[in-house]
């Protein structure tokens, strides 16, 4: 059987955008204007507002719905065009089971804002189907740690320095994690982090252990301008995280991306999961901006909704294997059921990340 893999590089060029695909079956490429893709970014924000809509006012998913679906197929047509179209059909018809791995290079850490998994060809969303994989565009391969160990070490962080109002939510969601992963015996050892152990040095004492998966649940913020700088929002010491709001930000500490790339190259760091639910509010975010504003007087952060997705793809670049990030603020439900259908994938059934995550 030929390979499956459609890889489709997304770079964007002065004015416009190069979209280059290419899999066994030969090469193919267009060019898009940048107001498309300004357009996508667009649309795919106002999504966001709606999926958080949702969370309080359910029934608004019948009203959602058609425009998720006008958004997928607008979103498709208008890259899968031409010779690019006709390289995917033949890729998609000459592949096992129809399903492919369809690779998407970004050559901008904004075109992550962009909701591609729910492109639509065909009355069906591509991510139900295939295998979708984001990754940068980078001139060179990225590190894969070679030691393996028999047990797989993972360290649960959830922790909320900035509001205590939504703590009994994030608590359940931290609980019911934790036990579903212990469930599977000697296959795991898992380390934790709750709320008030969630401090700079606790955290990075667990990881110069030795951890394959680090998944955090909480706040983070981008730099733009040096991705590498960006932080993990959590507690500087256990001396001074007793509370938590606006009152005692002096006390946030700042987990560095910088560190989770030397982690990945030296000590077999794999994976991170990167996971907001719906805890930031205005009042919050004004926090984080004042918070992180004194970065040598010249402030270029980015906090929104899709900060995870652009740090995993900043992380990437650096070297960390693999990053799993929510796109948008979910619901603990929604959250602890992505969760627990990822590492069932991956733990009891072996599977790919991306296959997991498809899961």
């Amino acid at each position: 059987m030929i390979s499956s893999r459609f890889d489709l590089k997304i770079i964007p060029i002065k004015d416009h955008v190069a979209v280059i695909a290419e899999s066994a079956f030969g090469e193919a490429a267009v060019k898009i204007t940048q107001d498309f893709f300004s357009q996508m970014i667009e649309e795919s924000k106002y999504l966001r507002v709606s999926y958080k809509r949702l969370i309080t006012y359910p029934h608004l998913k019948r009203d959602i719905e058609p425009k998720l679906q006008l958004f997928g197929s607008k979103l498709f047509n208008g890259i899968f065009k031409d010779d690019i179209l006709t390289l995917f059909n033949r890729t998609v018809g000459g592949s096992e089971n129809s399903q492919i791995d369809l690779r998407l290079i970004l050559g901008s850490s904004y075109l992550n804002s962009i909701q591609w998994e729910v492109m639509r060809c065909h009355n069906e969303y591509l991510g139900l189907r295939h295998n979708i994989i984001r990754q940068p565009f980078v001139p060179r391969p990225i590190n894969i740690p070679v030691k393996t160990r028999k047990q797989l070490h993972i360290l649960i962080v959830a922790v909320d320095p900035i509001s205590s109002r939504l703590l009994p939510v994030l608590e359940q969601e931290h609980q019911a994690l934790v036990q579903f992963l212990e469930s599977f015996g000697e296959q795991v050892r898992v380390s934790t982090c709750w709320q008030h152990e969630a401090t700079v040095e606790r955290i990075k004492e667990i990881l110069f252990e030795g951890v394959d998966i680090f998944h955090f649940t909480g706040h983070g913020f981008l730099n733009i301008e040096t991705p590498l700088d960006s932080s993990l929002v959590v507690w500087r010491d256990e001396a001074n995280n007793s509370c938590g709001n606006s009152s005692n930000r002096e006390h946030f500490g700042q987990l560095s991306i910088r560190l989770l790339n030397s982690l990945a190259a030296n000590h077999n760091l794999g994976l991170c999961f990167l996971n907001t639910c719906d805890l930031a509010n205005a009042v919050e975010t004004e926090i984080l901006s004042e918070l992180f504003s004194h970065n040598n007087g010249t402030p270029n952060v980015n906090i929104n909704d899709s900060e995870f997705v652009n740090m995993a793809h900043k992380l990437t670049e650096a070297g960390v294997p693999a990053i799993v990030a929510t796109n948008h603020a979910i619901t603990y439900r929604a959250s602890y059921r992505l969760s627990k259908r990822f590492y069932t994938s991956l733990i009891k059934y072996g599977k790919r990340i991306d296959q997991a995550l498809r899961d």
